[in-house]
């Protein structure tokens, strides 16, 4: 299975943005329909984090007043992630790409002048 069933999917607007919706999360956050994976991180940052969610957009997920975070497909094995956030495997650049899971090639990226001090708040929360 790839994803598990849910109830209705949010209306997606042409420019791609969603309206935002408490979302908790709900078991692993992955093997959920893309739209609702973004809104289940934006609630993460805004409820759990304190963190102000400026928009929630497909498939760019949350943005927030200072950057932004996403669930992305990868495209590297893990060769390409020489660091470690919060025990997983990550690469730290421009923005920090840290890898969610050992049998699924999808990152957690988040980007913004504190992303590294973000990525490490986001991915304890996250199931594994």
């Amino acid at each position: 299975m790839l994803t598990e069933e849910t109830g209705e999917l949010p209306e997606v607007a042409e420019d791609g943005t969603m309206a935002y919706t408490a979302t908790p999360l709900t078991g692993d956050v992955l093997d959920l329909p893309v739209t609702i994976q973004n809104l289940q991180l934006c609630t993460l940052l805004q409820e759990r984090l304190g963190v102000k969610v400026t928009k929630v957009s497909y498939p760019l997920g949350c943005s927030t007043e200072t950057g932004s975070a996403s669930f992305w497909s990868a495209e590297t094995t893990l060769d390409g992630y020489p660091d470690s956030i919060a025990d997983r495997p990550a690469k730290i650049g421009k923005g920090i790409n840290v890898r969610l899971r050992d049998d699924a090639w999808v990152d957690l990226v988040v980007t913004g002048d504190d992303a590294k001090a973000m990525a490490e708040r986001i991915v304890p929360l996250l199931p594994r």
